[in-house]
């Protein structure tokens, strides 16, 4: 999800909790965001309307209502490497009383929990410390979190959330070659260095 790190104050480092990070190819999320709540006026590549869903969302100044993907992603990064630092992990360890051991942060790919979810859903329950999972109450948990169990749950007014729920819709919609031209080069100059992004590159 898209959490501002603003919002998350300094809960990293005068808090106790966890962060859990999930990320999508976003080649796939930007294919989300231009059908949401129907399809843009002005189409991919724009017209009389305006600029088009492509070019809003790598234009540096991303000008959609959910803000730039690419700078939430370098932002939380360095959240993250933060709470993967040994030397500021023992700090406040020692500050808030917690063990040095114990992760704070697990990061998460919306294409590993497509892929394989049961071995994701224990990843996440052994990183939240709880209870072994029983057979029938992982069934249970996998069933209840599926796509077409959550889209068929959707309260009114939420079903736009909730389109397809797949794994490279993005190769629908346009031609590799305006994939590659634009998107893949402002991947590489916005996202190159950081860790987290890295196996995003898999899926696009």
């Amino acid at each position: 999800d898209q959490l501002p790190k603003q919002l998350l104050g300094n809960f990293y480092e005068e808090g106790k909790g966890k962060l859990i990070v999930v990320l999508r190819n976003l080649k796939d999320v930007m294919a989300s965001l231009h059908f949401f709540n129907g399809e843009a006026k002005d189409g991919w590549l724009g017209n009389e309307y305006g600029p088009g869903s492509f070019n809003r969302f790598i234009d540096e100044k991303c000008p959609n209502a959910f803000g730039s993907c690419f700078d939430w992603i370098r932002e939380t990064d360095d959240i993250v490497q933060m709470l993967r630092n040994k030397r500021f992990v023992k700090m406040v360890a020692k500050k808030q009383k917690l063990d040095s051991k114990e992760s704070r942060v697990l990061v998460l790919y919306y294409e590993q929990l497509k892929s394989d979810l049961p071995s994701e859903l224990e990843r996440i329950n052994d990183f939240l410390d709880l209870p072994p999972l029983t057979a029938s109450k992982k069934e249970a948990v996998l069933e209840k979190v599926s796509f077409s169990s959550m889209r068929s749950e959707a309260g009114k007014g939420q079903e736009v959330f909730y389109r397809k729920g797949e794994v490279g819709d993005w190769k629908n919609y346009l031609s590799e070659e305006e994939w590659k031209n634009f998107f893949d080069k402002t991947f590489e100059k916005k996202l190159s260095d950081v860790e987290i992004a890295q196996p995003l590159r898999k899926y696009q």
